[in-house]
């Protein structure tokens, strides 16, 4: 029986031994997990910002087709609303999914506040998620703006 008690608080120890501390996790990996995640925010906002300047540049050219004649034109906007739809949402537009798929409905206000942006701010992004994709429907309660996941509302007619 002691021989089976010291055996068992041997195995214990070697297993303690090979266990992290919380020292051991700041000391080894707190900085280079910081810096990670530096890269990844710094990446982030470089993404953004090149999803800033195809929307520009997006813009650009639909303001160009309108002074096209009318053949032109027409041909000219699909391509663009076509090209405009294929772009993947930016991390931002990930986020509101994923807040939107939390909440199923949100008002622009709650969901501005979660982003940490202004509603007009707010309201640029849900236009050109719009032209993105088509799983988000815009809509007003009371005077105040919300958004919704298109499913939810399918979900919500039909129960």
């Amino acid at each position: 029986m002691g021989r089976s008690l010291r055996e068992i608080e041997n195995s214990l120890l070697r297993i303690e031994s090979q266990m992290i501390t919380k020292d051991w996790f700041n000391l080894e990996l707190k900085e280079k997990l910081l810096k990670l995640l530096k890269l990844v925010e710094d990446h982030e906002k470089e993404e953004e910002m090149r999803f800033k300047a195809l929307q520009s540049a997006i813009e650009g050219l639909r303001s160009k087709a309108l002074e096209l004649p009318e053949p032109f034109k027409s041909e000219l906007s699909q391509q663009i609303d076509v090209l405009e739809s294929s772009l993947p949402l930016t991390p931002k537009m990930k986020r509101v999914m994923e807040i939107l798929r939390g909440t199923k409905e949100i008002s622009y206000k709650d969901l501005a506040e979660r982003l940490g942006i202004s509603v007009s701010s707010l309201r640029g992004l849900l236009t050109n998620m719009c032209r993105r994709t088509q799983e988000i429907e815009r809509f007003t309660r009371n005077g105040v703006g919300w958004v919704r996941l298109k499913e939810f509302d399918k979900n919500a007619r039909n129960a």
